[in-house]
């Protein structure tokens, strides 16, 4: 169903990992402490759903790595949540579109409103995580708190409202993937600015510079041969 979205609807804030816990030592299904405290200040009762997995002990340890879906998942009744799977592309809700839990179906599941208006019951969804030896499947709402994610998860997804915080950006690179998640300026914030953290990657700087110098080279050259012929 459609109905009116939430008006303003709340932003979200990315945030920086710590530069002591890089995001590949990192799991990926962990919420940020931002967002159990938020969901926890909320009234009423909080509705845990765990993750039915299936996988030998090699494979299991790459849902943790490499599923977005969470194992745990704690919700109640207003929490600000993120899809983390593509359920219907042609009503918008994709990978990244955010919502508020507005109550509970009898069957247990979270109902959505979603930014666009759309609500909708969000069932289970299923994931294979793994490498060409070991396979592991998770069955879980694909959903994930989202008053507050890291940088890193945000990549591959858009958002039409969110704050960014910029001051503690140590990786090359990491200021525009969190800038580039805004669909429109209008829509953007940068709540701290620091110039150091917009940095190139050396190695990428070193590339161009190099191709740089070649082409000035090249250029130099060509007119030393035109005054030679003159």
């Amino acid at each position: 169903s459609s109905q009116p979205p939430p008006t303003p609807f709340p932003l979200l804030l990315l945030l920086p990992p710590s530069p002591s816990s890089p995001p590949s030592h990192k799991s990926s299904s962990s919420p940020l402490p931002t967002s159990l405290i938020s969901v926890r200040r909320l009234e009423g009762q909080v509705k845990i759903f765990t993750a039915r997995d299936e996988g030998d002990e090699r494979s299991l340890p790459f849902l943790n790595s490499q599923c977005l879906a969470p194992r745990q998942l704690q919700l109640k009744k207003g929490a600000q949540v993120m899809l983390v799977k593509t359920i219907n592309r042609a009503a918008g809700l994709v990978n990244g579109a955010r919502g508020l839990v507005k109550g509970f179906a009898s069957s247990g599941m979270p109902i959505v409103l979603f930014e666009n208006g759309t609500q909708v019951t969000v069932g289970l969804e299923a994931w294979t995580c793994g490498d060409m030896m070991h396979k592991a499947s998770r069955l879980q709402v694909p959903l994930q708190l989202a008053w507050a994610i890291s940088i890193h998860k945000s990549q591959g997804i858009t958002l039409a409202h969110l704050h960014v915080s910029l001051s503690k950006v140590f990786e090359p690179g990491m200021a525009y993937v969190a800038l580039s998640r805004a669909k429109t300026l209008e829509g953007l914030r940068v709540l701290d600015f620091a110039p150091s953290a917009i940095r190139a990657e050396p190695k990428v700087k070193e590339f161009y510079e190099r191709m740089t110098r070649r082409e000035q080279e090249g250029r130099r050259e060509e007119q030393r041969s035109q005054r030679g012929g003159a």
